[in-house]
């Protein structure tokens, strides 16, 4: 999906998700898990015999590459689909109030600095600048790494590990405020509330006036 946000500077920028794809520096490691071979981290360069490897695999097309610019392709893990698929494209976010406390489950590991715009967005959304919002990760789905769009840029390990691209922040910030605002705008008409449909358990409810409820949805990144 597409989406408009502001970066840290606030600076409005627009993209979509892609699909899921693994960079060359996630094989790198990090400074205390370092990886095999040649790899390093901050990586922007593709290597021709990776690039064999890979598409042995399975090949990205040009907009894979253009997309997920500019992390070099390592794993196109979207379109690997044996013996299932590799990488999700709908994964589960939810959003829980209890009183003055918001607890955002979300789907992998976001950075610090990912983590503090979202409960910036949360907050915002929730009108309560005093509100306590808890990033609770690797919930219902994991994957991987959410950084920053200016995180995405550098490509170390977790820029290189955020698979569905550059604007994988930007789209969770969207979903989160939505979910925040119809949290907030629910409770305030519903006093006792069940709901839930399958497959994908969107599931809601709501009870005492409002100071406990959770809402679950699928995300399309892509």
């Amino acid at each position: 999906q597409s989406v408009k946000y502001a970066l840290g500077n606030g600076t409005l920028i627009s993209g979509s998700g892609c699909l899921p794809a693994m960079g060359y520096s996630f094989a790198a490691g990090t400074t205390d898990g370092p990886g095999e071979f040649d790899f390093t981290q901050a990586t922007t360069d593709n290597n021709l015999l990776w690039d064999i490897v890979r598409n042995l695999l399975a090949p990205p097309t040009d907009e894979d590459i253009a997309c997920q610019d500019p992390k070099p392709i390592l794993l196109a893990t979207g379109r690997m689909v044996e013996p299932y698929e590799w990488h999700p494209k709908v994964v589960s976010t939810q959003l829980a109030m209890i009183g003055n406390v918001a607890i955002a489950a979300v789907p992998g590991e976001f950075t610090t600095m990912s983590g503090r715009r979202l409960k910036n967005v949360i907050k915002n959304a929730m009108g309560n600048s005093d509100a306590t919002v808890i990033v609770a990760g690797l919930s219902n789905h994991y994957t991987h790494y959410i950084t920053t769009y200016e995180e995405y840029q550098l490509q170390r390990y977790e820029g290189a590990s955020t698979i569905y691209g550059p604007h994988t922040l930007g789209i969770y910030l969207k979903q989160y405020e939505k979910l925040a605002q119809a949290l907030i705008s629910v409770s305030f008409l519903l006093e006792t509330c069940y709901y839930q449909r399958t497959p994908y358990f969107d599931i809601f409810f709501i009870f005492i006036g409002g100071n406990l409820g959770t809402w679950t949805r699928p995300l399309h990144l892509r």
